[in-house]
């Protein structure tokens, strides 16, 4: 009876090591995403400033054509 007990108490010991480690994982995954998610965000933020350079230059480039046609 004492070996049974024993034993079932080392398998809920592992249980919880196990479950605390996963936890921390999570954790520590959550923290990963976050950071990614702040840099697509500033990925973004760039892609629409080069979109909006890159519009202006073309429209600066229109205007130069028509103004060097009169």
């Amino acid at each position: 009876m004492g070996g049974f007990l024993l034993g079932k108490s080392i398998g809920i010991a592992v249980r919880r090591i196990l479950l605390e480690r996963s936890i921390s994982l999570l954790e520590k995954e959550n923290d990963i995403l976050g950071e990614l998610q702040a840099l697509f965000k500033q990925v973004a933020f760039i892609l629409e400033l080069s979109g909006n350079i890159l519009e202006s230059w073309l429209l600066i480039r229109t205007n130069k054509n028509i103004l060097d046609n009169f």
